[in-house]
């Protein structure tokens, strides 16, 4: 079930930054925020459970690395954006963060599936 939640979050948030790259309009922004914020809620709160689990003894260092993760990700991704952001060319700094989603959603999801599976 966990990796279903990570696969539609992930097909949330290609959505929604698809919808955010080729709709110019306030019901379209409206939508592709909705479309964000579920693929946050169902992919983001998904790992944090499950980076909770992996190694229950050390939890507040894993939590504080996922933490760390996100936010460190979040800086790079930010400086890099900035010249798209910076000359306002909205559409192609949706469409690549859409296409960033995607492997985001599928490899989150892989592995998932093999944390799942019994170790033979």
């Amino acid at each position: 079930m966990c990796r279903t939640l990570i696969l539609i979050g992930g097909a949330f948030l290609a959505s929604g930054y698809t919808t955010g790259a080729l709709e110019r309009h306030l019901a379209g922004a409206a939508l592709a925020a909705i479309l964000v914020a579920g693929g946050f809620a169902f992919m983001h709160s998904t790992l944090q459970t499950w980076a909770t689990e992996v190694l229950p003894e050390p939890r507040a260092t894993v939590v504080s690395f996922f933490a760390g993760s996100v936010f460190a990700g979040s800086g790079v991704a930010t400086a890099a954006a900035a010249p798209l952001a910076e000359a306002g060319s909205f559409g192609p700094l949706f469409a690549l963060a859409a296409l960033s989603a995607i492997p985001l959603g599928l490899v989150g999801s892989a592995a998932r599936l093999s944390y799942d599976r019994p170790s033979r």
